[in-house]
């Protein structure tokens, strides 16, 4: 995404804070990556280097495993929830969780031909363990407890998500990462977009067409 303004004097907050410019050596993803910081960094992205994503690797090449058990009956459609944590209005705001979690519980609920398992960022839990303002402690906790009470939903938390990804069908996400990373799965993937999130770059906007 483009610049989440954090301090006047960083130009790209991806490519260019204080902690990108005392870095010796930075490995990115590819070439647009570093052709980004050379524009936007204040040392000419002299230190970024594009070597590829040696986690592109790790997730086309995963064992499938999937977290809800079969049921005895045909195999469902396997979808994945991911959420992401910019729920407030300050920050890149992408999260719609607040928005949707109930929505989301009715439809597992009338769709039990359906498996879904949630994928919430780690950070929004924090939030929400935390009393968020924009989702009250008491209401979230009721969320867990009634998508933890279906027969066709489950919760993810890990950090090694390629065998998920392989073993789904179907991503829905309004996040950022995994709107890059299940692309290499190559299957459908639903974008679920907030109204007024920071832009994309010029990356995004790559993605977005992908």
């Amino acid at each position: 995404v483009q610049n989440v303004q954090t301090d006047e004097n960083v130009i790209d907050s991806a490519t260019d804070t204080v902690f990108h410019r005392a870095c010796w050596m930075i490995f990115c993803a590819n070439e647009q990556a570093r052709q980004q910081a050379v524009a936007h960094g204040a040392l000419s992205g002299e230190q970024f280097h594009a070597t590829g994503h040696p986690k592109g690797d790790r997730l086309r090449t995963a064992k499938p495993s999937w977290p809800i058990k079969a049921r005895g009956r045909p195999r469902p459609l396997r979808i994945i929830w991911s959420a992401h944590h910019s729920i407030d209005d300050d920050w890149t705001r992408f999260g719609l969780f607040p928005r949707i979690a109930q929505d989301m519980l009715d439809w597992a609920r009338t769709r039990t031909d359906v498996d879904i398992v949630f994928s919430p960022h780690p950070a929004l839990l924090t939030q929400l363990q935390n009393d968020s303002p924009y989702m009250p402690h008491r209401q979230s906790e009721a969320f867990f407890s009634d998508w933890n009470a279906l027969p066709n939903t489950a919760i993810f938390t890990g950090g090694d998500y390629g065998p998920l990804f392989q073993a789904s069908d179907l991503l829905m996400t309004d996040g950022v990462s995994w709107l890059i990373e299940y692309q290499l799965a190559n299957k459908p993937l639903l974008f679920l977009e907030r109204d007024g999130h920071v832009a994309f770059n010029e990356i995004g906007e790559r993605v977005l067409q992908g």
